[in-house]
């Protein structure tokens, strides 16, 4: 198994460059490469055991409110400064609910050495990718297609129907791939695994979260404040960070209000075309 991880965790290098690591037992093996945005020490460095080394995760994304909920886990002894140590805290806590508290993007896998169980879990609106195949008793699961390819465990075979939606629609719904047998983990799902068994459900819908009000006025100054907020919290980083602008309304609002919250010029970064019909340089 390590042999076939490690090949897994190299096809993803890209992905994180910063650092890598493994956790292997008789069940479950676990590996991880690093892109370091918060706490850039090694106790960021992952897979992670909380501190009675029960719980070992691997963790893709970023919590944006890891402090807010930080502060109510004050029984547990921290080691870092980072989100990733505090997701463990929390699922120690409150077990699934926990994914409740959570505003930000995630893919996460937690595995229970008491329980024997896996808790795979996705944000709410499937940000970061979190692809998965069972073969009998057997599960796989990665960030990306080519690491789960690369295991062996299957033949990558196009899916049919997965490639007349493709064309169709530029995108292929999940839970259904391009490849056959390989499925993704739904936005606003968790699953557990345990002794061969699969069980997902949802934890969050967008239709439950309507707000309806006939006030325009009102709805206007409600985006602008939700954007202003979304922008804000993005913008905590321990390295330097900056935005992707295209000629587009959505990243010129981005950067207009990351220009608003910061005291320095936002560092910005565009794709220009030769080909004008594509070129939007000129909006940019």
């Amino acid at each position: 198994p390590t042999e076939k991880l490690q090949g897994m965790i190299d096809v993803m290098s890209h992905r994180g460059p910063n650092a890598e690591g493994i956790f292997e037992d008789e069940i479950v093996h676990l590996g991880h490469r690093r892109l370091s945005i918060l706490d850039l020490t090694e106790v960021g460095n992952q897979p992670i055991q909380d501190h009675s080394g029960r719980y070992t995760m691997v963790f893709n994304g970023e919590i944006y409110n890891y402090q807010e909920i930080k502060a109510e886990l004050k029984d547990y002894p921290f080691k870092g400064t980072g989100d990733t140590e505090m997701i463990l805290a929390a699922y120690r806590a409150w077990g699934p609910d926990c994914l409740q508290k959570f505003n930000g993007m995630f893919a996460l896998a937690i595995w229970d050495e008491a329980e024997q169980s896996l808790f795979i879990a996705r944000d709410r609106l499937g940000i970061k990718p979190l692809y998965y195949v069972r073969t009998g008793e057997d599960m796989v699961f990665a960030s990306e297609i080519r690491s789960i390819i690369r295991s062996g465990l299957i033949q990558p075979e196009i899916d049919p129907l997965s490639l007349q939606e493709y064309l169709q629609y530029y995108s292929v719904n999940s839970p259904r791939t391009i490849l056959k047998h390989v499925f993704q983990l739904k936005a606003g799902h968790f699953g557990i695994w345990k002794g061969g068994h699969f069980h997902q459900e949802a934890f969050w819908a967008i239709e439950d979260t309507g707000e309806n009000t006939q006030d325009l006025d009102e709805v206007k100054k409600e985006v602008r404040t939700r954007l202003m907020a979304a922008v804000e919290r993005r913008m905590i980083s321990d390295v330097p960070l900056g935005a992707f602008l295209s000629g587009g309304i959505d990243s010129s609002a981005i950067v207009a209000l990351m220009a608003e919250a910061s005291s320095q010029p936002v560092h910005t970064f565009s794709v220009v075309f030769q080909e004008k019909a594509f070129d939007e340089s000129t909006f940019s």
